[in-house]
Order: C-alpha cells, then sequence, then structure tokens
C-alpha cells in the first residue's frame, strides 16, 4: 500500500505516525501497541524527571542552604530540607507541563528558542572542556575564544537558514497518496 497516512489527513501532526504507525503494525498483537508506545514515553518522562531533581537540588544546595540565615534567620533541620525539596519538585513539575503546554503552541518562537540554546551550547561545552582539561588557560583567551564560538555558531545559524540545504542534500523521500482508500479502521479485539 502507498499511502501517506499525513498527506491522507489520517494523523493530524507528524508527531503522531510513530503510534499510528505502532498501532498498525501490532494490530494482530493486543497490548504490544501500548507497550511500545509506553516505552517512548517513559523514557521522555525519565528525562524530564531528572531535570526536575536536578532543577531542586540546585534550588535547595546552591541557593537556599548557602543563604539560610539571610533568609530564614535561623538554621534549619533536613526534615524542612526534605519538605522543601517534595514542595519545589512539585512547583517545577507543574511548571513543565505549563510549559510543554505553551511550547506546544509556540511554533517559530520555540523553534527559535532552541537554535538559540543550540548557538550558545557548543561554546559553552566548549569552555567546560577548556576548565577541565587545561585549568591554567587566561581568562582572556577564554573570553575571546567563547565569544568567537558564538559568532562562528551565529555565522552558521544565519547562513543555514538563509540558504536551506538543496532537496537532493536532504534526502525527502516522496510521498504518495495512491493507496488512500479510506482511513483504516483498527479493531481491538
Amino acid at each position: 500500500m502507498c499511502c501517506d497516512p499525513y498527506k491522507a489527513g489520517w494523523v493530524e501532526a507528524s508527531d503522531q505516525l510513530v503510534p499510528y504507525l505502532a498501532v498498525n503494525i501490532f494490530v494482530s498483537t493486543p497490548g504490544l501497541a501500548g507497550l511500545y508506545v509506553s516505552g517512548a514515553f517513559s523514557g521522555t518522562l525519565s528525562t524530564v524527571s531528572s531535570g526536575i531533581n536536578s532543577m531542586t537540588t540546585c534550588l535547595i544546595t546552591d541557593l537556599i542552604q548557602p543563604n539560610e540565615l539571610y533568609i530564614f534567620k535561623t538554621k534549619k533541620s533536613e526534615r524542612f530540607y526534605k519538605w522543601m525539596g517534595n514542595i519545589s519538585s512539585v512547583l517545577f513539575g507543574l511548571a513543565c507541563i505549563g510549559f510543554s503546554y505553551i511550547a506546544a503552541n509556540l511554533g517559530g518562537i520555540l523553534q527559535a528558542a532552541l537554535s538559540i540554546n543550540g548557538m550558545l551550547g557548543g561554546p559553552t561545552f566548549a569552555i567546560f572542556l577548556l576548565a577541565y582539561f587545561n585549568p591554567w588557560s587566561e581568562p582572556i583567551g577564554v573570553v575571546v575564544g567563547y565569544i568567537t564560538g558564538i559568532a562562528i555558531a551565529v555565522w552558521c545559524y544565519i547562513g543555514s537558514t538563509v540558504y536551506p540545504p538543496l532537496p537532493q542534500f536532504t534526502k525527502v523521500l516522496p510521498t504518495e497518496v495512491v493507496g488512500c482508500e479510506g482511513k483504516p479502521e483498527i479493531v481491538f479485539n
């Protein structure tokens, strides 16, 4: 069958192609499509949960504990910090959920934010590696290298935006709707 489900309108976004494919492939094996899709979601969830844990740890150990005498005027117990960690984890989780709804509707702004993160991420990682392997490097050289790295990344981003790659270099396969006779009914037994 030669049918592109996205072009045929069977799925609303290209993000839905993998779950759609899993359901169609494993239609004769009940439960396997759900296991496949839940595995993909659990991989994403583990990444998000580790990020939330990192944000909570940084908030407490880097911002609140060193300044606890200025903030609370007394030293707090470990039980207090445990509760503060639980509450901040819930708040960071709710913030992540809220930002995911916002990001779903941003489109071009989200792509711009990811591009800026990519442009700054490389030079920042280079500074980290330089500090790890060469701690005696000169600060002025690090700053010049960082600015140069950002300038080259911005130049590459602008170049890729102004001159996108030609179709023969992207290897996009042609899609057809010739075999699309009607939306297939997926029957769950």
